[in-house]
């Protein structure tokens, strides 16, 4: 049936509707205090998208893809820590194969008048080719200035001067039921607007899906398909709030939940890749968890405030500070504490060699301590992924002290990384995994390709190879037995 003719039904009932109304006297009729209001944000959503339209742009792709999959939902490459939360909640869908050409779009806006574009890292990734369609049509060829896998975001640079550009908002001041706007280009409908509220920010909660590795993320139920990938998330000052990079769905449409990167990390790594190109990190050397119920009653504090340190990563600046497994961190910087993705963000938005001031619930005491944050190298990053994805830790054979290795039965010469920790309800925890047990001596790429592990980093560039496969084989070792673990990433 044509579209026409479904909606001439409609097209009749408004027409009897709007002769059965009396408008004679309309004009006359001062609006109400309530329709004032709907008309004025009216209003500014009419204003945002004739100011801000202007600066988002469409990208296209020519990429190659050489690794893991790409998902319809935002016709683009995805970066791999990323695939599993798509096939998780995206439902499937059309999955290009390995190494196959690969055409696809996204969004992105100018951040600053001089032709610098804020967009995804996943729209960009593995690109040959980059070309950026303007308001008016007009098409530019775009390079990658640099990317940050970290926070799925990259800046792109196309030869433009006095560009519309969008300036950002500080996101850490965003509220629950605030109104915002998103814009950008699904299923390529260029400059498509729609609108709703935030819906839930992590200040104060660690439930939302980590979708990068080292930022929380703004909730929203704007509209946002295919295509809006990249885009800004703006309020209602036309200001970036945040970048749009996913939804959350058991069937592959818009369902209500969409996500975006907050605007103050954004801006951070927006500045940082503008002037040197990369990113570096601040690095604390701790691993959170969330301080619940039980921890608060058995400690007379309130739920509300402090995180638990479950563990101290080794020669790491907060195990030099003094810090210790166990403590409950109550503040930084003389301002409290109160979720593990709050706290993680405003580490990684530091500059490394930053000292920072802690204030520790140890026992009964309360301890300020002083700590020199260090550089999120690629190795602890890849450490950090490896935590994310099998729920271990691990360290080189040849590190550890010979009377712990005899202490479980392990000879100073076997070839492996020991597992020094294993995350509770984690795949390694599922499959059986004890620390300080089991040793990887192998990772199996597949039955014709399988790894030999002698090395943390020969570890962790075998994982690189799996890719996007939902499974991993790991060769363990404990003591004189050897046998193949099964393992479903997450």
């Amino acid at each position: 049936m044509k579209p026409w003719k479904l909606l001439y039904p409609l097209l009749v009932a408004h027409a009897a509707f709007a002769a059965s109304c009396d408008y004679s006297d309309a004009e006359k009729t001062p609006l109400s205090k309530e329709m004032q209001g709907l008309m004025q944000t009216s209003r500014a959503f009419t204003k945002i998208a004739k100011t801000c339209s202007p600066a988002v742009v469409l990208i296209k792709v020519q990429a190659q893809q050489d690794r893991g999959l790409s998902s319809e939902f935002f016709n683009g490459p995805l970066d791999p820590f990323m695939e599993e939360f798509f096939h998780k909640f995206f439902g499937g869908g059309r999955f290009q194969t390995q190494n196959s050409p690969f055409q696809g779009a996204g969004s992105g806006f100018f951040a600053s008048p001089d032709g610098y574009i804020l967009t995804n890292n996943h729209v960009v990734k593995n690109a040959q080719k980059i070309a950026v369609v303007l308001n008016d049509g007009k098409e530019l060829e775009a390079k990658v200035v640099g990317t940050d896998p970290g926070t799925d975001l990259a800046v792109l640079k196309v030869d433009i001067q006095d560009a519309d550009y969008i300036r950002f908002a500080d996101s850490s001041a965003l509220d629950v039921g605030e109104w915002v706007v998103a814009i950008g280009h699904p299923f390529e409908l260029r400059h498509t607007v729609t609108a709703g509220i935030v819906s839930a920010t992590d200040k104060d909660r660690d439930d939302l899906p980590k979708i990068t590795s080292v930022c929380g993320l703004v909730q929203t139920d704007a509209a946002i398909n295919p295509g809006n990938s990249g885009g800004p998330l703006l309020n209602l000052n036309g200001e970036l709030v945040g970048v749009n990079v996913a939804i959350l769905t058991t069937t592959g449409s818009f369902a209500g939940v969409g996500f975006a990167i907050p605007s103050n990390v954004a801006s951070y790594v927006f500045t940082k890749i503008v002037e040197t190109g990369a990113v570096h990190r601040a690095y604390l050397g701790v691993i959170l968890q969330r301080f619940d119920q039980e921890h608060a009653e058995a400690t007379d504090l309130d739920m509300n405030q402090g995180i638990l340190i479950a563990a101290v990563v080794e020669n790491s600046p907060a195990q030099k500070a003094g810090l210790q497994s166990g403590d409950i961190i109550l503040s930084m910087d003389g301002v409290d504490v109160r979720s593990v993705n709050s706290f993680r963000n405003k580490i990684a938005l530091m500059t490394p060699e930053t000292t920072v001031h802690l204030s520790i619930r140890r026992k009964n005491a309360t301890i300020d301590y002083k700590v020199a944050l260090g550089v999120l190298s690629e190795l602890k990053m890849a450490a950090k992924k490896l935590f994310q994805k099998l729920g271990v830790e691990i360290e080189d054979m040849d590190k550890l002290p010979s009377d712990a290795l005899a202490r479980f039965g392990h000879s100073p010469s076997t070839s492996g990384v020991m597992i020094t920790q294993v995350k509770r309800g984690s795949p390694a925890h599922i499959a059986g995994l004890v620390p300080n047990h089991h040793i990887v001596t192998g990772v199996v790429i597949d039955w014709d390709n399988q790894k030999k592990i002698t090395s943390s980093e020969e570890f962790y560039e075998a994982l690189q190879e799996v890719g996007d496969k939902k499974h991993v084989v790991l060769i363990i070792r404990q003591k004189n037995f050897q046998r193949y673990y099964t393992l479903r990433l997450q």
